[in-house]
């Protein structure tokens, strides 16, 4: 039996249009699967993104409060020496969390520090003397208020956010209100 060229032809063109549907049913099949993965890996990322975001929110928050208690030292003992500064913070430094130091700044100048081990180029800075560090400082005596700041270099090397708590004391003898200064965390 002999197969004509039409009928030839004809089977050919079968065979390529099957293969192109073939090739466009296996390329719309990988592209839907290539999709479901891209938005399953995008649910996934966003996911552990707002995990990460969680933890270090309420981790930062957590130093934060810390830290908002501490006025009340100076509030009891205006002359407390740097003794009493560190026993009195040395719980709130420790290995778990990532406060790398507590200081106090009567009149915008460190003057107690905790730990000194490895912060004494911060010891004696003076806000109003650096810029980058003076309008968040500032900020916090004028609006009363905690401030963040952040990442900044640090004197004593490398670079941490810094929460500054402004310090109002009331005058014994007339009872108005006056800054006494601010109480500031470095966090890792």
């Amino acid at each position: 039996m002999h197969i004509s060229s039409y009928t030839k032809m004809a089977f050919y063109s079968i065979l390529a249009v099957l293969a192109v549907i073939c090739i466009s049913v296996a390329t719309f099949i990988s592209q839907g699967v290539t999709e479901n993965y891209k938005s399953q890996l995008y649910a996934n990322t966003q996911e552990l993104l707002s995990e990460y975001n969680n933890r270090i929110s309420s981790e930062l928050q957590g130093h934060i409060q810390l830290v908002r208690g501490l006025p009340s030292l100076f509030a009891v003992n205006q002359e407390l020496s740097q003794a009493q500064f560190a026993s009195a913070v040395s719980y709130l430094v420790n290995d778990d969390l990532e406060i790398r130091n507590i200081a106090a700044a009567p009149d915008m100048v460190i003057s107690y520090i905790y730990p000194i081990k490895g912060n004494e180029d911060a010891l004696g800075l003076n806000y109003r003397e650096e810029p980058e560090q003076f309008e968040a400082a500032d900020r916090a005596r004028r609006t009363r208020e905690l401030v963040l700041a952040g990442p900044l270099e640090l004197k004593q090397g490398g670079t941490g956010l810094i929460t500054r708590v402004p310090v109002f004391l009331q005058n014994d003898k007339t009872g108005e209100e006056y800054f006494w200064g601010l109480i500031s965390a470095v966090i890792d």
